[in-house]
């Protein structure tokens, strides 16, 4: 069979069992293309000003996103949509709260979870090989509920339901394996409504009336959500930017990625919330530490950051600061900690004299005043050592744990260095934003993902010009048809 005719057999396999090509990504009605997730993106710039337009829309948006999702799920049966599904609630749940969608508080945790129990029931057969140490995560939660003094069902639905989410999703999302495909439309789901939430805030941010009058804390620059919210999901969508250039070929689709990155980190700049763009850059290095021995994209990992990196250095930051009066630059040069240390050193006096159940989910919040004053939890391991005690200090073992094992299922560098990033992001906005959102435990769960080595393996990454293009057209051609991403 000459190279044409393998090409074309890869392209229409037989039908009956799964095959190769199949199992590699071979395009599917599930599988976005490229040209779909920049329409995709795009189109969720006037879905967002819809949603700020009235509540009803927004509320509206919600319910057919959650109705749409358990549609799609149960039809097709594959868990890969179910992952994309999540992603795409995990990036609209700020987008929803900011413009008053009529949904509970933890609706993008509560929805993840019943997607994620859809795929246990309704795609068993693709489910294989779970982890169960997810599941003991989430058990953990439970036993200070019943030391409370009193059950305020909001307060505590506010502090565990995001480490309920995380062991939930990680012990669904450790029996699924992605091609590159899938998990490029993951990411391409997840990026979508962030995209939308930008245009908000940047349209707000220009109707400010003096720029050098911005305070830390202020919502102006925020589309009037709350600036940390809305600095750590833009933090995602820059670190989801990155990681879809390395999984797109067309050079247009590439260029506008990398214009949403750029305009992610400005934005997540102006916000004046430090935790956002730090968490992004510290995922985005330790992921591109490990992807630099993959010979396959070291060329093209090197083009992307030196590129986005020389246009924020030299022109995004410079004119972001001069636009607020060097008030970002300022603020990003603090090392204050606004606190949060102050927190956590409250929160390792309770646990020692609470050492066996804690003090109970929420209950730390006016004891935060030996040290600080009566606030939230900012750091998620701390909060769980001083409402949990003993049992929070046996999850924090199994996240490590949980860690360790992600990354030792890798079976490619590309593997291991999305796997590091996510967990990264994952870790440092427990760091500073406790579990706020739904996001990290999405991320990090996500991490717990197997990557089909098949589709690894034949992925071609696109040629850094045209004269290599040419020269290995013929190559690439018949990699393409066989391993096409979509």
């Amino acid at each position: 069979m000459n190279r044409r005719a393998a090409a074309l057999a890869g392209r229409w396999p037989r039908t009956g069992a799964p095959t190769r090509q199949r199992r590699a990504g071979q395009r599917s009605r599930w599988v976005l293309s490229e040209q779909q997730i920049l329409w995709l993106c795009l189109a969720h710039i006037p879905i967002a000003y819809l949603d700020k337009v009235s509540a009803a829309l927004s509320t509206l948006h919600v319910a057919a996103v959650l109705g749409l999702s358990m549609v799609a799920v149960v039809r097709s049966r594959r868990p890969a949509v179910a992952v994309a599904a999540i992603g795409y609630i995990c990036g609209a749940e700020v987008l929803w709260r900011g413009t008053g969608a009529h949904s509970f508080w933890e609706t993008g945790k509560y929805s993840s979870l019943l997607i994620a129990a859809l795929v246990v029931v309704v795609a068993s057969r693709s489910w294989k090989g779970a982890q169960m140490t997810g599941g003991v995560y989430a058990l953990l939660m439970l036993p200070s509920i019943t030391i409370l003094p009193y059950f305020d069902r909001s307060e505590v639905a506010f502090n565990i339901s995001g480490p309920i989410a995380l062991g939930g999703l990680t012990l669904v999302f450790s029996g699924i394996t992605l091609s590159l495909g899938e998990l490029r439309t993951a990411l391409a789901t997840t990026l979508a409504p962030i995209v939308g939430l930008v245009a908000l805030a940047a349209s707000s941010t220009f109707a400010v009336a003096d720029p050098t009058e911005l305070v830390a804390g202020g919502k102006a620059t925020t589309a009037g959500i709350g600036p940390n919210q809305v600095s750590a999901i833009l933090g995602l969508g820059m670190l989801a930017c990155l990681a879809l250039g390395l999984l797109v070929r067309r050079r247009l689709t590439r260029v506008s990625l990398g214009v949403f990155a750029l305009w992610l980190s400005a934005q997540a700049l102006l916000s004046l919330s430090r935790g956002g763009f730090w968490g992004a850059l510290g995922a985005i290095v330790g992921g591109a530490f490990f992807l630099l021995r993959d010979r396959r994209r070291r060329g093209q990992l090197i083009v992307g950051v030196v590129l986005v990196g020389t246009l924020f250095q030299f022109l995004v930051f410079p004119a972001i600061d001069s636009f607020t009066g060097g008030i970002v630059s300022a603020r990003f040069s603090d090392a204050h900690s606004t606190g949060r240390i102050d927190i956590a050193r409250a929160d390792l006096e309770i646990f020692q004299e609470n050492p066996a159940f804690g003090i109970g989910p929420g209950q730390s919040y006016k004891e935060h005043a030996r040290t600080f004053r009566a606030s939230s939890a900012h750091t998620e391991y701390s909060r769980l050592l001083s409402e949990h005690g003993s049992f929070g200090l046996a999850a924090l073992v199994l996240m490590v744990l949980m860690s360790l094992t992600a990354i030792a299922k890798c079976r490619s560098d590309f593997e291991r260095a999305c796997t590091i990033a996510f967990l990264l992001w994952a870790g440092l906005f427990m760091g500073h934003s406790a579990m706020r959102l739904a996001a990290p435990a999405f991320m990090f769960a996500l991490a717990a993902t197997r990557l089909d080595p098949q589709s690894v393996r034949l992925w071609r990454p696109a040629p850094l010009s045209r004269r290599v293009s040419r020269k290995r057209a013929p190559v690439l051609q018949t990699s393409a048809r066989v391993s096409s991403v979509g």
